[in-house]
């Protein structure tokens, strides 16, 4: 994007606004969404409040949240920013994994994907490359990546840093897009 400029594309860039209360994992995610995902720029927010400003004045094309933070949590955060940009794609994140959370989370702001803390960086990398993917292609525009290949749908890891999955997802760490339905038909 240009800077100052808000809105105004550059070639292939996507842009991917991460909220998180915590500095060093807002920097961490920043940092290896930027060094893995060429033609991805990450922009940041301490706060729901502060995303939202963002979100008023720059379009983005995916929000990751973190699901729990002081004052409007990441489900609040992500309902409003479905009102003000209800097209973009939205994940949250989170340490405390419980279904209740995920189900609202689905229900009640549109999540693409659901993804617990730690997790590899290669899960978050995975997951925002196939979302936009998916976005660009619903778009009919050029994917972030030419060529690059489709994630694979992943298996269940016995590792601290796989993805919880719950009886509610399927393998697949997007697979909360099925409990909404197609709009394509």
């Amino acid at each position: 994007m240009a800077v100052g400029t808000p809105g105004v594309r550059r070639g292939a860039t996507r842009v991917v606004l991460v909220v998180d209360d915590d500095p060093v994992s807002l920097e961490s995610l920043k940092d290896i969404l930027q060094a893995s995902l060429p033609g991805v720029e990450a922009v940041t927010a301490a706060s729901g409040a502060d995303a939202l400003r963002l979100l008023a004045v720059r379009r983005v094309d995916l929000i990751i949240t973190d699901y729990r933070m002081p004052g409007m949590d990441g489900v609040a955060f992500l309902r409003a920013a479905r009102a003000q940009a209800p097209d973009t794609p939205r994940v949250i994140i989170t340490a405390f994994p419980e279904l209740d959370a995920a189900l609202r989370a689905i229900n009640e702001a549109g999540v693409e994907a659901f993804l617990t803390k730690p997790f590899a960086p290669g899960t978050v990398i995975d997951v925002v490359r196939s979302i936009l993917l998916d976005a660009a292609r619903r778009r009919g525009q050029q994917p972030p990546q030419p060529g690059a290949p489709q994630r694979a749908p992943q298996t269940p890891d016995a590792s601290p840093a796989a993805p919880t999955r719950t009886p509610a997802f399927g393998s697949k760490a997007g697979a909360a897009r099925s409990a909404r339905p197609d709009p394509r038909g």
